[in-house]
């Protein structure tokens, strides 16, 4: 899943979002843009832009990495400016057929 942002003269604001699978990502979620890859972090963020990454699965039951807020998380891991708090605390998929 990637979220694709290009501007000419200011970044992206409000950027939300929910209810996806993080895991296994090398470069994650950057302040105002999404990329997904294979296996490790969320790095620094580009700018001061708040992310709402809430209710997205991040690999683990007991949330992302991070440093500060989060350091019992064994999920990929999220830098600054990512608001992910509530996440879930099942794969999407299987939250998805509950609803279903």
């Amino acid at each position: 899943m990637a979220i694709d942002y290009s501007w000419e003269h200011s970044a992206p604001s409000g950027t939300e979002v929910h209810f996806n699978n993080i895991v296994g990502n090398i470069d994650g979620v950057v302040s105002g843009l999404w990329v997904s890859s294979d296996g490790g972090n969320v790095p620094g963020t580009i700018s001061a832009e708040q992310v709402d990454a809430t209710n997205n699965w991040w690999g683990d039951i007991s949330g992302p990495k991070h440093v500060d807020t989060n350091p019992g998380g064994t999920g990929n891991a999220v830098s600054e400016n990512v608001e992910y708090v509530p996440w879930l605390t099942r794969d999407f998929e299987t939250v998805f057929d509950d609803n279903i």
